[in-house]
């Protein structure tokens, strides 16, 4: 899915049916498009963050960028907020079950799913934000 000049491509979906969901989706840029500076992550319906406490803070776990790195990883009303150390033009993002937890009901029909759909928000240099949907293909299709 293309939305000015920012492509997700390879989204991908694993481990629905045995409670241990992972989302894989790499962002690209059009060539001579500004840079991403952040990226907002709109998990489908009945998949959500799982937070881990860790003294009085709360930690997400299992979140790994390939091709940036991150300044800081947080949550913003159910959405996953991945701020960039510095601007990236490409770049995959892996959110494993370490991060994600999975409703029952998901998970009883995963089976049977397509797809699942991803609303991201990319974020440029030019605080630009540009909103993009893909689906999550399974892994085993």
């Amino acid at each position: 899915m293309t939305a000015g000049g920012t492509t997700v491509i390879n989204g991908r979906r694993s481990g629905l049916s045995s409670a241990h969901p992972s989302l894989t989706f790499r962002v690209a840029l059009a060539k001579g498009a500004a840079k991403l500076s952040a990226l907002t992550i709109d998990l489908p319906a009945g998949i959500s963050l799982a937070r881990h406490r860790v003294g009085k803070r709360i930690k997400l776990i299992g979140v790994t960028l390939i091709g940036a790195q991150v300044r800081s990883l947080s949550i913003s009303h159910g959405h996953l907020v991945i701020t960039l150390r510095r601007p990236a033009s490409n770049l995959t993002v892996k959110i494993g079950p370490g991060a994600l937890h999975e409703s029952r009901a998901l998970k009883a029909r995963a089976r049977k799913l397509h797809g699942l759909p991803l609303t991201v928000i990319a974020e440029n240099t030019r605080a630009q934000h540009t909103t993009f949907h893909a689906e999550l293909k399974s892994l085993a299709r």
